[in-house]
Protein backbone atom coordinates (compact mmCIF):
# COMPACT_ATOMS: atom_id res chain seq x y z
CA UNK A 1 0.00 0.00 0.00
CA UNK A 2 1.48 3.72 -0.17
CA UNK A 3 2.55 5.23 2.15
CA UNK A 4 0.91 8.24 1.51
CA UNK A 5 -2.73 6.58 1.77
CA UNK A 6 -1.93 3.92 5.14
CA UNK A 7 -4.99 4.50 7.86
CA UNK A 8 -4.11 6.08 10.75
CA UNK A 9 -2.37 4.10 13.58
CA UNK A 10 -3.96 3.64 16.86
CA UNK A 11 -1.55 5.64 18.37
CA UNK A 12 -1.97 8.44 15.70
CA UNK A 13 -5.56 8.19 16.67
CA UNK A 14 -5.16 8.64 20.24
CA UNK A 15 -2.98 11.71 19.35
CA UNK A 16 -5.98 13.35 17.12
CA UNK A 17 -8.71 12.54 20.14
CA UNK A 18 -6.10 13.90 23.04
CA UNK A 19 -5.98 17.17 20.89
CA UNK A 20 -9.31 17.65 20.02
CA UNK A 21 -10.33 16.75 23.57
CA UNK A 22 -7.87 19.67 24.55
CA UNK A 23 -9.36 21.96 22.16
CA UNK A 24 -13.15 21.17 23.36
CA UNK A 25 -11.96 21.45 26.81
CA UNK A 26 -10.42 25.28 26.29
CA UNK A 27 -13.32 26.09 24.26
CA UNK A 28 -15.51 24.87 26.96
CA UNK A 29 -13.54 26.62 29.69
CA UNK A 30 -13.55 29.64 27.74
CA UNK A 31 -16.97 29.56 27.13
CA UNK A 32 -18.14 29.35 30.59
CA UNK A 33 -15.98 31.99 31.72
CA UNK A 34 -17.90 34.29 29.46
CA UNK A 35 -21.29 33.18 30.12
CA UNK A 36 -20.15 33.94 34.54
CA UNK A 37 -19.45 36.99 33.55
CA UNK A 38 -16.42 35.86 35.50
CA UNK A 39 -14.30 37.01 32.53
CA UNK A 40 -13.86 41.15 33.04
CA UNK A 41 -12.19 41.83 29.80
CA UNK A 42 -14.53 44.87 28.93
CA UNK A 43 -16.21 46.97 31.78
CA UNK A 44 -17.68 50.43 31.56
CA UNK A 45 -16.31 53.36 34.36
CA UNK A 46 -17.77 56.70 34.20
CA UNK A 47 -19.09 56.36 30.02
CA UNK A 48 -15.70 55.22 29.26
CA UNK A 49 -15.33 51.38 27.89
CA UNK A 50 -12.23 50.18 29.25
CA UNK A 51 -10.50 47.02 28.30
CA UNK A 52 -8.32 44.64 31.23
CA UNK A 53 -5.13 44.16 29.45
CA UNK A 54 -4.62 40.90 31.52
CA UNK A 55 -7.57 39.53 30.50
CA UNK A 56 -6.88 40.84 27.29
CA UNK A 57 -3.13 38.60 27.11
CA UNK A 58 -5.26 35.55 28.77
CA UNK A 59 -7.80 35.28 25.64
CA UNK A 60 -5.18 35.93 23.39
CA UNK A 61 -3.45 32.93 24.57
CA UNK A 62 -6.51 30.53 24.56
CA UNK A 63 -7.38 31.87 21.41
CA UNK A 64 -3.75 31.22 19.74
CA UNK A 65 -3.88 27.67 21.72
CA UNK A 66 -7.25 26.61 20.61
CA UNK A 67 -6.07 27.61 16.78
CA UNK A 68 -3.08 25.94 16.46
CA UNK A 69 -4.57 23.03 17.97
CA UNK A 70 -7.13 22.87 15.32
CA UNK A 71 -4.91 23.25 12.74
CA UNK A 72 -2.25 20.78 14.10
CA UNK A 73 -5.09 18.51 14.25
CA UNK A 74 -6.26 18.96 10.31
CA UNK A 75 -2.28 18.94 9.37
CA UNK A 76 -1.93 15.90 11.17
CA UNK A 77 -4.96 14.07 9.95
CA UNK A 78 -3.74 15.02 6.00
CA UNK A 79 -0.19 13.64 7.34
CA UNK A 80 1.85 16.81 7.07
CA UNK A 81 4.89 17.20 9.17
CA UNK A 82 3.89 20.40 10.29
CA UNK A 83 1.10 19.30 11.93
CA UNK A 84 3.26 16.75 13.43
CA UNK A 85 5.55 19.75 14.41
CA UNK A 86 2.15 21.84 16.17
CA UNK A 87 1.11 18.60 17.93
CA UNK A 88 4.84 18.42 19.32
CA UNK A 89 4.73 21.46 20.57
CA UNK A 90 1.45 21.88 22.22
CA UNK A 91 1.60 18.77 23.75
CA UNK A 92 5.07 19.55 25.28
CA UNK A 93 3.90 23.05 26.54
CA UNK A 94 0.84 21.93 27.80
CA UNK A 95 2.93 19.30 29.91
CA UNK A 96 5.77 21.60 31.26
CA UNK A 97 2.27 24.04 32.30
CA UNK A 98 0.67 21.50 34.13
CA UNK A 99 3.64 20.42 35.59
CA UNK A 100 4.53 23.70 37.04
CA UNK A 101 1.55 24.29 38.55
CA UNK A 102 1.62 20.58 40.24
CA UNK A 103 5.29 21.84 41.40
CA UNK A 104 3.92 25.38 42.45
CA UNK A 105 1.24 23.05 44.52
CA UNK A 106 3.60 20.64 46.06
CA UNK A 107 3.39 21.75 49.75
CA UNK A 108 -0.68 21.22 49.90
CA UNK A 109 -1.55 18.01 47.89
CA UNK A 110 -5.26 16.97 47.35
CA UNK A 111 -6.94 15.87 44.52
CA UNK A 112 -6.16 18.08 41.77
CA UNK A 113 -2.63 16.86 42.31
CA UNK A 114 -3.32 13.33 41.19
CA UNK A 115 -5.70 14.94 38.07
CA UNK A 116 -2.78 16.61 37.19
CA UNK A 117 -0.53 13.82 37.00
CA UNK A 118 -2.83 12.06 35.36
CA UNK A 119 -3.23 14.72 32.86
CA UNK A 120 0.51 14.22 32.84
CA UNK A 121 0.75 11.10 32.11
CA UNK A 122 -1.94 11.18 29.43
CA UNK A 123 -0.38 14.10 27.56
CA UNK A 124 3.69 12.35 28.20
CA UNK A 125 1.87 9.15 26.42
CA UNK A 126 0.96 11.47 23.51
CA UNK A 127 4.54 12.95 23.15
CA UNK A 128 5.75 9.45 23.16
CA UNK A 129 3.37 7.93 20.53
CA UNK A 130 4.39 11.25 18.34
CA UNK A 131 8.19 10.20 18.27
CA UNK A 132 7.70 6.48 17.62
CA UNK A 133 10.02 5.74 14.46
CA UNK A 134 6.79 4.85 12.57
CA UNK A 135 4.96 7.64 13.28
CA UNK A 136 8.28 10.14 12.14
CA UNK A 137 8.65 8.10 8.98
CA UNK A 138 5.27 8.20 7.84
CA UNK A 139 4.81 12.50 8.33
CA UNK A 140 8.29 12.41 7.33
CA UNK A 141 9.56 14.47 10.14
CA UNK A 142 14.10 15.18 10.04
CA UNK A 143 15.90 16.63 12.14
CA UNK A 144 14.55 20.26 10.72
CA UNK A 145 11.20 19.12 11.92
CA UNK A 146 12.16 18.47 14.66
CA UNK A 147 14.05 21.92 15.56
CA UNK A 148 10.88 23.63 13.91
CA UNK A 149 8.97 21.57 16.62
CA UNK A 150 11.32 23.03 19.73
CA UNK A 151 11.52 26.44 18.61
CA UNK A 152 7.64 26.69 18.37
CA UNK A 153 7.48 25.11 21.68
CA UNK A 154 9.99 27.76 22.91
CA UNK A 155 7.99 30.61 21.25
CA UNK A 156 5.07 29.42 22.93
CA UNK A 157 6.54 29.35 26.53
CA UNK A 158 7.44 32.91 25.94
CA UNK A 159 3.82 34.03 24.69
CA UNK A 160 2.70 32.00 28.06
CA UNK A 161 5.25 33.15 30.39
CA UNK A 162 5.38 37.17 29.60
CA UNK A 163 1.88 37.63 28.80
CA UNK A 164 0.31 37.47 32.18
Amino acid sequence: MNESRQSLSSSEKYVICLMCIIAGLYLILQTISFVSSKSKLLYSTDGSIIMNRNELFSLSRVITTIVLNFIGVVLFIKRKPLGWAINFALLSLLTLLIISILYSNYNSPDVTMVIGLFGVLTLIMGIVFLLFPTTRRKFRVNGTWISLSIALLLLLLLFYLFLQ
